[in-house]
Formats: C-alpha cells, structure tokens, sequence
C-alpha cells in the first residue's frame, strides 16, 4: 500500500487540477454574468494634466529646443536611439534660452529659503 500512495496522489492531483482547468464557469473571457457586471474600459479623453503637458511641449519646449542647430540635425535622423545624452542637451538648450517659463520659475526665492535643519 505504501508503494502506491505516491502514484494514487498524482494521479488525484492530476484529476483535480484537470477538471478545475476545464471547467467553463471559471474562465472570465467566457463568464457572461462578469461582463456584465464589468464593462470594458471606454476610451477617455486626455485629463487637464496630459493637455497641459501636451501644450507645454508643442508650444514652449518643442519650439524652443528646435532653434538649436545641433539637436536640429540630430533630430532630423530617425533611426536614431534614444540617448540620455540627447534629453540633456535638450534640456541645456531650453534653459539656456530666454523663455517662457524662465520668468516663472522660482528658482532664486528658493534659493533665499533657510535650510531646515541646517546648523
């Protein structure tokens, strides 16, 4: 009897996990009642965050980096692959211009600021 027990508990796992894989009730792509209680996602529109990231880049970032020359010509391959290096030259080329969010930047009032918990 004790040879068999190893080969009667396969055979009952094998049983078991088979019949519960095939069971109809438990797919949820097959589930009726689900679907209707969960209806696919619906496209929605872009949140105020998105549009106004969406706007600042076509409007002040785009603009202004394209002016530089040479992220002009690199920007002309498109076959390229990303580069951090790319981002940061980007980002050096839009500070170094006078733009529009320079003059709201409070970079200079932050900088006045006590530290908290300097000594």
């Amino acid at each position: 009897m004790k040879k068999f027990t190893p080969l009667l508990m396969l055979i009952l796992s094998l049983l078991f996990l088979t019949s519960c894989n095939s069971t109809q009730a438990l797919s949820p792509t097959q589930n009726k009642t689900l679907h209707n209680l969960t209806r696919p996602a619906e496209k929605k529109e872009a949140g105020i965050m998105q549009r106004s990231l969406d706007d600042w880049l076509e409007k002040d970032w785009t603009p202004t980096v394209e002016k530089n020359a040479a992220i002009k010509k690199i920007n002309e391959n498109k076959e390229r692959n990303f580069t951090l290096q790319e981002y940061v030259d980007k980002v050096a080329a839009y500070a170094g211009d006078d733009n529009e969010t320079t003059n709201t930047s409070h970079s200079e009032e932050m900088n006045v600021l006590p530290a908290i918990g300097a000594h």
